[in-house]
């Protein structure tokens, strides 16, 4: 990944009524429950299928009307929400009786939010969730390194990509191979793998984890060799290492009430060195030269018209100085889900590690899956205020090894990940 990037965007959901708007796009962003002071949170759907929730009628009719009057609102009869970068389906939803729906949309929303204070003094159900295991999760990290740096094509890389899929299945995965080619910014032809796990594939709500498994090829950053090749065992290794002993976990304990889908991202960290421009033009539909699986992944999913609730991506997840801030760009995509990992943690007692406090937007595979994948998903990743590398000194350079690894990091970031898991409905 490289370094922040900006922009505006607001967490959407999609839903289809019927009628002559046709799709429309729910955005559940703080700005809408702030302006709507709706009675209820997204978290209380059920998703049937891709067009249908089991919504009682008062909830449906409040939702149509307000996304009517937010819709309006949103296509420039307010300066604030002209700031705001809506999907083109937005823009597109058709003919709107204007004065039907401020009349309505007011009378609706006052009736909505009869119920705020009874939803707020609910009291939260008590899941019983499986706990990690710190000295597991290092293992799956220290196996990574020894079978060297998972440079791509290279048998360092092939031999991971065997390990991954055969652990995945002996913990009851049903797994995917994703292969595929893709050009690197100096030209060189990748061939990558995207590996995706899944657990309880009948279920039809479904949360994305995911982490990228590839190495950079040189350590670009060290000022002593910077093209020598550097282990991993942070940037690539921990968040993969978590997301075995979450797979070791599912299969061990009970079932979670959704589908869980692991996604290996392949190919996330061959992009151009700060300062350098690749001489090459980007194949057909990518954005960037890094995080080359997600955007693949994203264009031709694993699944024909697959969909998750959201995503959840670790990324350098197991320093022993590590804390995770909230990063802007899952910021702008999700920052729902950003509330929910974050206050989850602070429940287990681990604010002293997920930070409340918002830190620069960066590129990486969340912002891909988000955008062009129509997935809001989230990143946990390692920050260091004040720094002048967001990441770290060890971040691509051969200090990224063993010795910068704690078991007991990697086990809090699964617990996180698991108890957000358990406790979706």
């Amino acid at each position: 990944m490289e370094n922040a990037q900006s922009g505006v965007f607001l967490d959407v959901f999609q839903l289809v009524e019927g009628g002559e708007d046709g799709y429309v796009f729910l955005h559940f962003a703080d700005v809408f429950f702030q302006v709507s002071n709706v009675g209820f949170h997204r978290s209380e759907f059920r998703l049937d299928d891709r067009r249908n929730f089991r919504l009682n009628l008062k909830q449906r009719v409040c939702l149509l009307l307000i996304t009517k009057l937010r819709v309006y609102q949103l296509k420039g009869h307010s300066s604030f929400y002209n700031s705001i970068l809506l999907d083109q389906s937005v823009r597109k939803t058709g003919h709107m009786h204007t004065k039907w729906i401020i009349v309505a949309g007011a009378i609706v929303i006052a009736s909505c939010s009869g119920n705020k204070k009874q939803d707020e003094t609910k009291p939260e159900r008590v899941v019983d969730v499986p706990r990690s295991s710190a000295d597991s999760a290092y293992y799956f990290v220290k196996k990574q390194v020894d079978f060297g740096p998972r440079v791509p094509n290279t048998a360092a890389h092939r031999e991971a990509a065997d390990y991954f899929v055969e652990t995945f299945r002996k913990y009851g995965a049903q797994v995917t191979v994703q292969e595929f080619q893709a050009k690197s910014f100096d030209g060189q032809k990748l061939n990558l793998k995207n590996i995706i796990a899944s657990y309880y594939p009948e279920k039809q709500k479904r949360i994305l984890l995911a982490a990228h498994w590839d190495t950079r090829p040189f350590a670009d950053k060290d000022k002593e060799k910077p093209n020598a090749p550097f282990d991993g065992a942070n940037d690539g290794g921990s968040g993969v290492g978590v997301l075995l002993e979450v797979a070791r976990v599912l299969k061990s304990g009970k079932t979670p009430d959704v589908g869980v889908d692991i996604i290996l991202f392949d190919g996330e960290d061959w992009g151009e060195p700060e300062g350098a421009q690749s001489a090459d033009q980007l194949p057909s539909g990518y954005k960037e030269w890094w995080c080359l699986g997600s955007q693949y992944w994203s264009m031709h999913k694993h699944k024909a018209n697959y969909v998750a609730y959201y995503g959840i991506l670790l990324d350098m997840v197991g320093a022993h100085d590590a804390k995770f801030f909230r990063e802007g760009t899952s910021l702008q995509y999700a920052p729902t889900i950003v509330e929910r990992v974050w206050s989850r943690a602070a429940k287990l007692g681990y604010s002293n590690v997920f930070v409340q406090q918002n830190a620069p937007s960066i590129t990486d595979d969340q912002q891909f899956v988000s955008t062009m994948g129509k997935i809001p998903m989230i990143d946990i990743i390692h920050h260091e205020p004040g720094s002048q590398n967001f990441f770290g000194d060890f971040h691509h350079t051969r200090k990224d090894n063993m010795e910068l690894i704690s078991a007991q990091k990697l086990q809090i970031v699964a617990d996180v990940v698991l108890n957000v898991v358990y406790y979706e409905e």
